[in-house]
């Protein structure tokens, strides 16, 4: 580990301590037009303010792993098993959006007996080594029975639930920042593509026949792996790295820790098992998640006479690294914020058009002009 980040991990004490940055200015696009206190939308620029916001968010985070790793029965877990409801917990926090009760209380829903589930029962599975079987009705009779033994965990979620800002914050940070920054690829969205990315290593892990805790470790880099994302798109694997460390210092072990973050600082140019792991689950979902060949279609020509027009490569802006950074800088740089704009929506009404509003399909792959560009934005 080299003296710049040591000293710079020596600073970073709490997430107010990094900072938004831009090369670009950075629009979320949406498919679906989108509705936020503006009105109806088809596309936003992330603003500070939302960055602030996405600050809070991770600072809550920290907050309820520390609260449930703290109620007596998880402290009795061994490492492994610790790391894995981490993993669960962090997975579960950002889908409070897609869970989130019309009457949060402390009354036991599906979202809570979930959460008990997965903090009392699971790790006796573990224990016994034996598949997990339990009657759910009875589990959740239990829960109403004996509501005080698993109080402490129903109100740490409850506190969530019932924080208006948090729920709000969590939910615009699903559809504020994008995965990919370019326009068209825009349309994609961070935390589904961090979830997205998780499953996929988890799955791949599995396949490799990956120990216990080898595999929460690398799910944990996989959840985190682009999270600095929203500070500074350029500059996100050092930022992610940041985001790792503040929120789980403390948490986890010193060992682990530097386990996970070597892995998120290699996940671009891999070097190892795990690394190479996380790196096909990334571009795996990033195939999935962004629409490149839309992209190449409806934009094609316009990026194309930008790039004659500043003697460019078009090529380089659908690759990686800082290429593909220089592409974009210089594109902006010329065309301005107005030039983005139009792109976001000249790819929006093309392919609103081309599927009359999603009653019909886009052109099959086959039937887009020019190749497959290879190279996700792993930049």
């Amino acid at each position: 580990m080299n003296l710049e980040l040591l000293m710079r991990w020596k600073f970073l004490k709490s997430f107010d301590n990094i900072k938004f940055e831009e090369p670009y200015p950075i629009i979320k696009a949406y498919i679906v037009p989108y509705r936020d206190d503006a009105g109806i939308i088809d596309y936003r620029r992330v603003k500070p303010e939302d960055v602030e916001n996405f600050k809070y968010v991770l600072m809550k985070l920290k907050e309820f792993l520390q609260d449930i790793l703290n109620i007596d029965v998880v402290k009795s877990y061994d490492e492994v098993r610790r790391l894995e409801l981490i993993g669960d917990l962090i997975s579960l926090y950002f889908k409070i959006p897609l869970l989130k009760e019309i009457l949060p209380s402390t009354i036991p829903s599906p979202l809570k007996i979930y959460l008990l589930y997965r903090v009392f029962l699971v790790p006796r599975s573990h224990e016994t080594r034996e598949p997990l079987r339990v009657d759910l009705v009875a589990f959740v009779k239990e829960v109403y029975e004996k509501k005080e033994r698993y109080l402490s965990v129903l109100q740490s979620l409850t506190n969530i639930l019932i924080d208006e800002k948090l729920c709000k914050s969590i939910e615009n940070s699903w559809f504020i920042f994008p995965s990919d920054t370019r326009p068209g690829f825009n349309t994609s969205s961070l935390i589904p593509h961090l979830l997205l990315t998780s499953a996929i290593a988890w799955s791949l892990a599995i396949n490799e026949k990956l120990d216990r805790a080898d595999i929460a470790i690398l799910r944990l880099a996989s959840l985190l792996h682009d999270i600095g994302k929203p500070f500074n798109y350029m500059k996100h694997v050092e930022l992610s790295i940041d985001v790792a460390r503040i929120l789980l210092d403390g948490l986890v072990s010193k060992p682990v820790l530097d386990k996970i973050i070597e892995i998120i600082s290699k996940h671009h140019e891999p070097v190892d098992k795990f690394s190479a792991i996380l790196n096909k689950a990334d571009i795996t979902a990033s195939i999935i998640d962004r629409v490149k060949q839309l992209v190449d279609s409806y934009l094609e020509n316009d990026l194309e006479l930008m790039a004659k027009e500043l003697n460019l490569n078009y090529e380089d802006g659908f690759g990686t690294g800082v290429a593909a950074w220089d592409f974009w800088i210089k594109v902006y740089e010329k065309g301005g914020l107005k030039f983005f704009e139009n792109l976001n929506k000249k790819f929006l009404e093309s392919l609103r058009c081309e599927t009359d509003n999603f009653k019909s399909q886009a052109k099959s792959l086959k039937e887009i002009k020019g190749e497959r560009r290879g190279g996700e934005d792993h930049r």
